[in-house]
């Protein structure tokens, strides 16, 4: 097989974090079949650091022949294809194919950040959320396509720990900043996950984690403003508010147990993935309320138009509901 390259920047272009050539066969159909590629690139190919590393670890059992472009364009030879085309009708927008190479391969780069979301997106991660975070990781790729995603979530983790200093330590303007925190590591939640599918690193290892960094960046919030508020002598909304610390921390307790039983991993989607695919129009309602996405922007509005008592009520029987929810589905349905 052996797949040609307009040019050698072309071939190791990072798209989404893995060279072109590499994606080229990986985009490759039946590639199980082959042994040795050839990379064909006019004035030959040096596959750069990064290509290599990228063909190791995702084209294991596949030989490289880097070499110099020995057929003419439009040749008819059966065993010749032209990478870029292969990844063109894999996955390209319409109306691209007459674009310059490169300018083929941003499109493509592009295009393939854009079907990292998830159709389980909540309707604040899919209008607001998800655009913003895959604008990020678009531009992580390109200049750092070496990024692994557990640096985006470390990122999101020290988010949560300024968010928690600022509830704990600032007072009024804390509670803003910390909101203003919580929402803006609502939107980098996403960017771990966007960078594990465009780069093939999904793993159990990586979902867990950024499962319970999402958890205690959750619990943080509600400690923090609780306690804020506290200090600012608002008793009774910081009791509401450490009430439903504890039973939301039960929820995720009971969530997680079962799905490490089940799944061999810890996190709390069972409910939101059981409801969200409910033909009942009430259960997808309460699927999409309960989401990450939507309250944590709520909150943080409530908190930021000077609400924070009056969310704090809310959120101790919001998630009291929830809690009632969770455990009225483990004991009579299949969840467990």
């Amino acid at each position: 097989m052996i797949i040609r390259f307009e040019s050698e920047q072309a071939a190791n272009y990072p798209v989404a974090g893995i060279p072109a050539a590499v994606r080229a066969v990986l985009a490759l159909p039946n590639r199980q079949r082959w042994r040795r590629i050839a990379i064909s690139v006019p004035g030959g190919w040096r596959p750069s650091m990064h290509c290599l590393e990228e063909w190791h670890r995702l084209c294991s059992g596949v030989a490289m022949n880097p070499c110099d472009d020995q057929y003419p364009t439009g040749s008819a030879a059966p065993h010749i294809m032209e990478g870029i085309v292969i990844l063109e009708d894999a996955v390209l927008p319409k109306g691209t194919r007459h674009l310059p190479a490169m300018s083929r391969l941003h499109a493509l780069h592009a295009q393939i950040i854009k079907d990292t979301a998830k159709p389980t997106d909540g309707i604040v991660s899919r209008h607001l959320n998800r655009p913003v975070s895959q604008g990020i990781t678009r531009v992580l790729l390109h200049v750092f396509p070496q990024i692994i995603p557990l640096y985006a979530t470390v990122a999101v983790a020290i988010f949560a720990l300024v968010m928690i200093a600022a509830l704990l330590l600032g007072g009024t303007t804390g509670a803003i900043i910390g909101a203003v925190l919580f929402q803006a590591a609502s939107v980098l939640d996403g960017v771990d996950g966007e960078i594990a599918r465009a780069t093939f690193r999904t793993s159990q290892a990586g979902a867990t984690m950024d499962s319970v960094t999402d958890a205690f960046t959750n619990l943080g919030f509600i400690m923090g403003l609780s306690w804020n508020l506290c200090q600012q002598g608002e008793t009774l909304p910081a009791s509401a508010g450490a009430a439903g610390l504890v039973l939301l921390a039960i929820g995720l307790l009971i969530l997680g147990t079962i799905a490490y039983r089940r799944d061999g991993r810890v996190h709390f989607d069972a409910l939101k993935t059981r409801f969200s695919t409910s033909p009942n129009p009430i259960g997808a309602v309460l699927a999409k309320i309960f989401m990450r996405d939507f309250y944590a922007l709520a909150l943080a509005l409530a908190v930021i138009a000077g609400f924070a008592g009056l969310a704090l009520f809310l959120f101790a029987g919001a998630v009291a509901g929830w809690l009632a929810i969770v455990v009225w589905t483990v004991l009579f349905s299949r969840m467990a």
